[in-house]
């Protein structure tokens, strides 16, 4: 007597309860789960950006008589006191600086860097405890700049390439 007949049977019967169990799954998914959040792909401002201030148009009709012999104000003429790692730009003759020599940053870390226009030792030795807490947000670093120490490292390195 042989069970061929009845393996044969009994695998077939295994494989339409699997297919009506994928089924049953799939739709019951598809219907009862709660829809996902959907992910935003709007650019974000870059770190450091302030909002841009719409200039009204001034109104010629309400100017003030200016008094005879009367000198304009001097203007103070201050440079910006923006401390982001935006601001830190580099002029067009500095070349990069290979930032995967810092330890913790490898090849992904370091193009974003660059993208974010950080690229050179300089720019990431003079960054202050705001910067890093900006940086770390936008790479998503999860506390890696302040772990590794990446300004010690950053400064390090570029008194060494100042001396050689």
């Amino acid at each position: 007597m042989t069970f061929t007949p009845h393996i044969l049977e009994s695998a077939l019967l295994l494989l339409a309860t699997f297919l009506i169990g994928c089924a049953i799954g799939f739709v019951l998914r598809r219907f009862l789960a709660k829809p996902s959040k959907l992910v935003s792909t709007k650019a974000e401002a870059p770190v450091g950006a302030k909002p841009q201030k719409k200039v009204a148009a001034a109104s010629p009709t309400k100017a003030a008589p200016a008094k005879k012999g009367a000198r304009p104000a001097a203007r103070k003429q201050t440079p910006p006191q923006s401390d982001s790692a935006e601001s830190q730009a580099i002029d067009a003759g500095t070349e990069e600086d290979d930032l995967k020599k810092i330890s913790g940053i490898g090849p992904k870390l370091e193009n974003e860097l660059k993208a974010s226009g950080i690229l050179t030792y300089a720019q990431i030795a003079g960054w202050s405890a705001r910067t890093i807490d900006e940086m770390d947000a936008k790479l998503n670093a999860r506390g890696r700049i302040k772990r590794d120490d990446w300004v010690r490292q950053a400064k390090a390195l570029n008194k060494a390439k100042a001396s050689a």
